[in-house]
């Protein structure tokens, strides 16, 4: 405080983006704003990454549509000499890209479809260190993690128990009682080779047949329980070695 008066530092940012226009829009816009100051912009990396090393930067903003490489490659190689640098990217487009700009560190991102208040907003966000997320990305995020999750899970069973991916879905299905041309038609095999996969879970499971094999998977853990089922609606009515 100078004189009984507060000063107000504003944030300083920089752009990124090889779409002149875009960016030129963006400085003029921001700088509108008491709150911001554009201290940098440029359309390449390697130049955001050595104005870094001189210009103190708040945030950087990072434009994701026109970038030559991915977002994801974009912003390692920023972290990677400026670890601490806050990165804004805008213009995420979907849920695998928004999950990509997550895992190689952006602490935000926005859609193309956001708006100006939005866009305000978000930069205050990653200045504080919070990640900014509309409601309609949010959905989609949870969407994509839940498919990760589920990708996760077949693939660490297969690694941990030796099955191939494609004993996991026959296992799955055969604890939800369906029979070898059932199977067949849900996965698009002939009914010969699903018996094949049902010999092989069989034979890693040492079980005599089919409700065996599924009562020591359960035993085991290989197959877990889905929400709103029990352990009963995976036993079969008859056996089917067809």
């Amino acid at each position: 405080m100078a004189g009984g008066v507060w000063m107000v530092t504003s944030l300083r940012l920089m752009l990124v983006g090889q779409n002149r226009l875009f960016r030129e829009c963006l400085v003029s816009l921001l700088d509108g704003v008491e709150a911001f100051r554009v201290v940098a912009q440029t359309e390449d990396l390697s130049e955001a990454a050595f104005r870094l090393d001189v210009e103190p930067v708040d945030v950087v903003l990072l434009d994701h549509g026109p970038l030559q490489e991915s977002a994801g490659g974009a912003i390692r190689r920023l972290l990677r000499r400026h670890g601490k640098a806050r990165i804004l990217v805008l213009g995420v487009a979907n849920a695998d890209d928004i999950v990509a700009c997550i895992e190689a560190g952006a602490g935000g991102y926005l859609a193309k479809e956001a708006s100006i208040q939005e866009l305000t907003q978000a930069i205050e966000s990653v200045s504080q260190g919070k990640i900014p997320c509309t409601p309609t990305v949010t959905r989609s995020l949870f969407d994509r993690l839940a498919e990760l999750a589920l990708d996760a899970e077949s693939q660490t069973m297969a690694e941990l128990f030796e099955l191939t991916a494609r004993e996991v879905e026959v296992l799955e299905l055969l604890a939800k009682g369906l029979k070898n041309r059932e199977i067949a038609a849900r996965l698009s095999l002939s009914p010969h080779t699903v018996k094949n996969h049902v010999h092989n879970i069989l034979g890693k499971l040492d079980a005599t047949d089919r409700v065996e094999a599924v009562r020591e998977a359960f035993r085991r853990g290989w197959l877990i329980e889905r929400r709103g089922s029990s352990e009963n609606s995976w036993q079969v009515a008859e056996l089917d070695p067809f």
